[in-house]
C-alpha cells in the first residue's frame, strides 16, 4: 500500500520485521525500515504510532491461523487498519477493514481527522488471555471425547 506516499504526504511508515528475500524496500524519506526488532522494543514503537497496520498479503497460510498480532494492537489500544478476511470478523469493532487502495486511502484520511483516543478493551483482552484460551481448547479437546 505504498501508493499513498504521493496521496497523503504526511504519513511517515515504521516498517518493524523482517522483509523477505527478494523483495526490495522502496527508499523514501517517509520509509523508515527497522527490521527485526527485539520483542522489548516494539511496545514503545507502537506507542510512537498513531496507527498501527497489519501488513499481511493474503495467502492460505494467513487466511488459515488466529491472527495473533491483532490482539497485540489491540493490547496497545491504538487505531487499526487492516486488509479484511474473515479470521478477522471478530475483530470488527477495533478494525478498519479495507479491500482495496481507495478504501485504504479513505480509512487513513478518516482515521487522521479523528483525534478520539481508542479505549483498550479489557474485557476482550482478558476474555483473549492465554488462560481462557486454554480452557477453551480442553474444552473442545474434551468434547470430542
Amino acid at each position: 500500500m505504498i501508493f499513498n506516499l504521493n496521496d497523503l504526504n504526511n504519513i511517515i511508515y515504521f516498517i518493524i520485521g523482517p522483509i523477505e528475500r527478494n523483495i526490495e524496500i522502496l527508499k523514501h524519506d517517509r520509509i523508515k525500515y527497522f527490521g527485526s526488532v527485539e520483542h522489548k522494543y516494539i511496545k514503545s514503537l507502537a506507542l510512537k504510532s498513531d496507527i498501527l497496520i497489519m501488513p499481511f498479503k493474503l495467502d492460505k497460510l494467513v487466511t488459515a491461523v488466529d491472527p495473533v498480532k491483532m490482539y497485540e494492537y489491540i493490547a496497545f489500544g491504538k487505531k487499526i487498519i487492516s486488509v479484511k478476511y474473515n479470521e478477522l470478523d471478530k475483530f470488527s469493532q477495533y478494525v478498519s477493514f479495507y479491500e482495496n487502495y481507495n478504501e485504504f486511502k479513505k480509512i487513513l484520511q478518516s482515521l487522521e481527522s479523528d483525534k478520539s483516543v481508542n479505549i483498550l478493551n479489557d474485557n476482550f483482552l482478558e476474555l483473549n488471555n492465554w488462560e481462557n484460551r486454554k480452557k477453551k481448547v480442553v474444552n473442545l479437546i474434551e468434547g470430542m471425547s
